[in-house]
């Protein structure tokens, strides 16, 4: 979907490998941890799907266990019910 869609090779490869850090770019980075913030307030692609950040990407994005402990609580208090209903919009 993403190559029909003129995203970019860069946005291509990154969304298709987020879950292989060998080698992770900025994107890639970013990527990880938005899908573990989203995986650890139940917004994972399958129910219950649990978050796994890695330390060295966390460490490499500046990010301490305890920041990401906050923006989890943010994300969760501010915009998953938003998200929610934005998706069950959709369907």
């Amino acid at each position: 979907m993403l190559l029909n869609s003129d995203m970019g090779e860069n946005a291509v490869n990154a969304v298709g490998n987020h879950h292989e850090l060998s080698d992770p770019d900025d994107l890639l980075r970013l990527l990880h941890v938005a899908d573990n913030l989203a995986k650890s307030v139940g917004l994972g692609t399958l129910p219950g799907e649990e978050a796994e950040f890695d330390a060295d990407v966390l460490k490499q994005m500046g990010l301490s266990s305890d920041r990401v402990v906050r923006l989890s609580a943010d994300l969760q208090k501010e915009m998953v019910q938003e998200i929610r209903s934005v998706v069950a919009s959709c369907l």
